[in-house]
């Protein structure tokens, strides 16, 4: 039972992490942000824009990991127990 809540929390963490990458990338809030940023130093700007950038892509990278390599190891687990 623990495992199963495990693997659905694990489950439920990638999809939180890929809604929340597409949450910014369509995210109104956040282009007006960066409209302002773009107006501010080039210091801030490199700062700003990195940071946004490693986030959005650090979220979708993380949600898909943990689908593949998860749903792997289910599925090497299932074809061991045959």
């Amino acid at each position: 039972m623990i495992k199963l809540l495990r693997i659905i929390t694990l489950y439920i963490l990638a999809a939180l992490c890929i809604a929340l990458y597409f949450f910014m990338k369509n995210s109104e809030q956040l282009d007006e942000f960066l409209v302002k940023a773009n107006r501010a130093s080039p210091e801030r700007q490199l700062g700003v824009f990195s940071t946004v950038a490693l986030v959005e892509y650090a979220l979708l990278t993380i949600g898909l990991s943990i689908i593949l390599i998860l749903t792997f190891i289910l599925i090497r687990k299932e074809s061991s127990k045959q």
